[in-house]
């Protein structure tokens, strides 16, 4: 069951439905429902839920292609994996082209913590 929180809910629908492609950079102490938070508001939408473990980066990369292409289908015609951190993200324009789109990167301090670029 998920209580209250509707400030921040609708601070991320009021992000959604702007126009516009929005970054929101949600942070706070562990453990108070930051994820949940996310995981609720991504369950009436076409999202793409990414959480990162700590893994060196070739397989952090490898994990993260792999949730991008179940969304799009076209691309994986063609490929397993992406070859960069950049052709990955790019990919999530060419997703959002084609319909709106949510994309969560949870635990993204774990993600960079395997790639010093």
């Amino acid at each position: 069951m998920f209580i209250g929180r509707e400030e921040e809910l609708n601070f991320l629908e009021d992000r959604y439905n702007s126009a516009d492609g929005q970054l929101v950079v949600l942070y706070g102490r562990r453990r108070v429902g930051k994820t949940e938070l996310l995981r609720q508001f991504c369950q009436d939408k076409e999202h793409i839920f990414y959480t990162c473990t700590e893994i060196i980066d070739e397989k952090q990369l490898e994990a993260f292609s792999q949730r991008l292409l179940e969304k799009n289908q076209q691309a994986a015609k063609y490929i397993t994996r992406f070859s960069d951190w950049e052709q990955a993200l790019l990919s999530i324009s060419e997703l959002a082209k084609e319909k709106k789109i949510v994309v969560v990167i949870d635990e993204f301090p774990y993600m960079v913590k395997g790639n010093n670029a």
